[in-house]
């Protein structure tokens, strides 16, 4: 078979990219704000997945301007309601006058006071949602679903839209993700796939960004205080503290404990002498029960503590219950032993005199002095650490202090919005300060972290090491972002008092949580990591992450390969009312072309469902939308027009076509989807109700019953499995034909939420179709 030109490539890669990419950018203005172009790119990405899933998740790095971002992507869906950190309230309600938007707002402490509403509030909760969407910033703080605050939001988020924002999505696991997906997927998320992950996931990364939107990020420093006889001594009797005396209902995991004593005592000896006196009162308090005959439970401990130091020691026997055999000598003295290694450290402490403490503070002098004119921010996980550093450091002039408990400065307290005025006044919208009154030099607790704009300031330096990656991200995150002042920013991070090996165990640990972060954050939350005092860390066996732990980030490298193509001449046939016509894979309408590439292959867009996918294959392989393997032909696809064999393209449209019918039969099989069991569940009722009701109301309630089971089919999310789980519980039974007729009714009212009626996993399938096909060539390839 002879040789034979087709298409243009450059033409049938434009194709490729008019049609993946999608539509066209965002309005350039919000309201009062100009958007920049990946604001606009990602606003127009983010509604594509909304209308398909129900759903997204923003994380964008910190400082690229999420907020206005999510604004522009919901401003056409209808009311809004935004929960998120109270800290972010009025940084909110900024944002929404400038981009004229309203919205109501919830906070995450408020989901987590308020009790669950009943299932008799629930059943009746649609179609009176009051919201359209729901943006969830901060998304993180509602990654565990064992929780009341995220039973609530679930709840909340049960048919509607839902926008999450959260740069550090992953904290500890990679089922932190899933937990979050299931807001709008349920329990689809945890069988995603990596390319329908990155399809409802947007995460762009600084490189992926304009660099004259954002300041350069200088390399993170360590500054190290000098070991010395003390500090060894001291860390020597931590780790020989023993274990304290478990209460009844559960034990201590020893390890925990020190742990936490090492890593208090990194931050500052401010910090480890209160965690150490809290320890101590607990020591005491259940030692006190002890002696009496009581063994308390955790909660009867804790009530017991009052504040950090204060201890109720009265009358234990009147509030424990006895339980005989419990209480005796080999307790009492396994408590008395712990207490005493406890002061024995606080002695070592006290005679210390806070030396490591001073030392840390000449650390933070001398940074201020490398950077007389940027304002520095100092984090600590501790509000001990933070009250300790501002004492020994209020003097200087221009130091502020914020924590939970408020802000304070040399000159008496404040709130801390007029605290955050004075040292970030361009960041929050404030005047700026009087000389006298300006703060150059910010020490906070990670309160700040998350959320608030600093960009005002220029340095960032943590006092201790937070116990997850992400935090370190959000740290920096504060004065790295779009709208700085400086060119470039700064970060310094205090190491232990003590050799780094000493404390191997605090690193290894945020190493071993970076490495579940990959899935979606790639490798940007270990650029302080990599800085270890004398040593580096070994990322892989070539020294770098593979592409499948950064799916997301894997997704933009074929985006920004394929938006290249977008800008060559394309021709792309439309009916009148703008849907595609290409005939099934390949048609007579079909764009073909071949390219000279370094592997042979081909790369083709699928459109099936409303929904459009690159597919790849490289000879010999199965075709794929890995995205890994979609990348590696996309980077291969750029070569110039060139002949190609028409068994070539036979043998392509044999692929194309099997594939085609694999992902028809896929979703007519409701693989896709994946039901979760409640689904499952109430449809396997409703045909149990259909065939027990009488033949005379047979016709009517067949007709309500695929009304509810079209419905449930595009009930997605947490909340509504919930919602779908509690109305199986609300079966009729028997042959009641009215109660039958209003429980599917009430299904079907639940499950289709206003405006969703098309849904990927209900819309009427049409055969897929392949509008573009473009092969591979390899120079090695002899035509005939």
């Amino acid at each position: 078979m002879s040789a034979q030109e087709l298409g243009d490539a450059a033409a049938v890669r434009a194709c490729i990219a008019a049609l993946w990419l999608g539509e066209a950018q965002s309005s350039s203005r919000l309201g009062a704000i100009a958007l920049r172009d990946h604001q606009r790119d990602a606003a127009a990405r983010l509604r594509r997945a909304l209308e398909r899933f129900g759903g997204a998740l923003l994380a964008d790095d910190v400082g690229l301007g999420k907020t206005y971002t999510a604004l522009a992507a919901t401003e056409p869906l209808g009311r809004l309601l935004v929960v998120a950190p109270a800290a972010l309230r009025d940084m909110w309600r900024r944002a929404l006058d400038a981009a004229h938007r309203t919205a109501d707002f919830i906070s995450f402490e408020s989901l987590s006071r308020t009790a669950a509403p009943s299932a008799a509030r629930r059943k009746t909760r649609h179609p009176a949602a009051p919201y359209d969407v729901v943006v969830v910033d901060e998304a993180h703080h509602a990654r565990n679903p064992a929780t009341r605050r995220y039973e609530r939001l679930a709840s909340i988020c049960a048919g509607a839209r839902v926008l999450l924002l959260s740069a550090t999505p992953v904290h500890n696991a990679t089922d932190d993700l899933y937990a979050l997906l299931a807001l709008f997927l349920g329990s689809r998320a945890s069988r995603m796939t990596a390319r329908e992950i990155g399809e409802c996931v947007v995460r762009r990364t600084r490189r992926d960004v304009p660099v004259a939107t954002t300041p350069a990020r200088a390399p993170p420093t360590w500054l190290e205080i000098p070991s010395s006889g003390d500090t060894s001594a001291l860390l020597d009797t931590l780790l020989a503290i023993p274990p304290a005396c478990p209460p009844r209902d559960g034990s201590d995991a020893n390890a925990l404990v020190t742990i936490g004593l090492v890593r208090a005592w990194s931050s500052t000896d401010a910090a480890l002498r209160a965690v150490l006196r809290r320890r101590l009162a607990r020591a005491e308090s259940l030692g006190a029960a002890l002696a009496a005959g009581r063994h308390p439970s955790r909660a009867e401990l804790r009530a017991w503590v009052v504040g950090d130091d204060a201890t109720q020691l009265a009358f234990p026997e009147l509030i424990v219950p006895d339980e005989a055999g419990v209480a005796g000598d080999e307790l009492l003295a396994t408590v008395n032993t712990h207490a005493a290694g406890v002061r024995s450290a606080l002695r070592l402490l006290d005679a210390a005199g806070g030396r490591s403490d001073d030392a840390r503070c000449d650390l933070l002098r001398s940074v201020r002095s490398r950077h007389p004119r940027r304002p520095v921010v100092v984090f600590s996980h501790y509000a001990a650490s933070v009250h300790a550093a501002f004492k020994r450091m209020a003097g200087d002039g221009g130091v502020g202090a914020v924590t939970a408990g408020g802000a304070v400065v040399a000159g008496g307290s404040l709130t801390r919005y007029e605290a955050l005025a004075r040292f970030a006044p361009t960041a929050v919208g404030a005047r700026p300060p009087r000389d006298v009154e300006a703060i150059s030099l910010l020490i906070a607790t990670d309160l700040l972290s998350e959320g608030l704009n600093l960009q005002d300031a220029g340095v960032v330096v943590h006092l201790d090491l937070p116990w997850t990656p992400a935090r370190l991200a959000q740290r920096m995150g504060r004065v790295w972002r779009i709208g700085s002042r400086h060119a470039d920013v700064f970060e310094y991070a205090i190491a232990p008092p003590a050799a780094a090996e000493r404390v191997a165990a605090v690193l290894e640990q945020l190493e071993r949580k970076a490495s579940a972060s990959r899935l979606v954050l790639g490798a940007e939350l270990t650029s302080l990591l990599a800085l270890r005092p004398h040593e580096t860390i070994d990322r892989s066996a070539d020294g770098h992450f593979t592409e499948n732990d950064d799916v997301p980030g894997v997704i933009e490298a074929i985006r920004q390969t394929v938006s290249a193509w977008a800008r060559e001449p394309c021709d792309v046939r439309q009916s009148a009312s703008g849907t595609l016509q290409p005939a099934a894979p390949p048609g007579p309408h079909t764009a073909i072309a071949a390219a000279r590439a370094t592997i042979d292959g081909w790369l083709a867009v699928v459109v099936a469902s409303g929904a459009v996918t690159l597919v790849a294959k490289a000879r010999d392989r199965a075709p794929t939308t890995v995205p890994s393997e979609l990348l590696a032909v996309v980077a291969a696809a750029g070569g110039a027009t060139c002949p190609v064999s028409c068994h070539r393209v036979e043998e392509a449209t044999r692929d194309l076509r099997h594939y085609a019918a694999c992902m028809k039969a896929a979703r007519d099989a409701g693989v896709e989807a994946g039901p979760s069991h409640a689904h499952a569940r109430i449809s396997a009722l409703i045909g149990q109700l259909v065939a027990v009701v009488a033949p005379h109301r047979r016709s009517v309630i067949s007709r309500l019953a695929a009304d509810a089971r079209a419905a449930i089919g595009s009930a997605q999310g947490a909340g509504m499995e919930r919602m779908l789980r509690e109305l199986a519980a609300m079966t009729p039974t028997g042959d009641q034909a009215i109660a039958v007729e209003e429980w599917l009714r009430r299904v079907t009212e639940v499950a289709q939420p206003p405006g969703r009626e098309r849904d990927l996993a209900t819309e009427a399938g049409d055969d897929p179709l392949v509008p573009a096909l473009l092969l591979l060539v390899s120079h090695s390839e002899h035509e005939r």
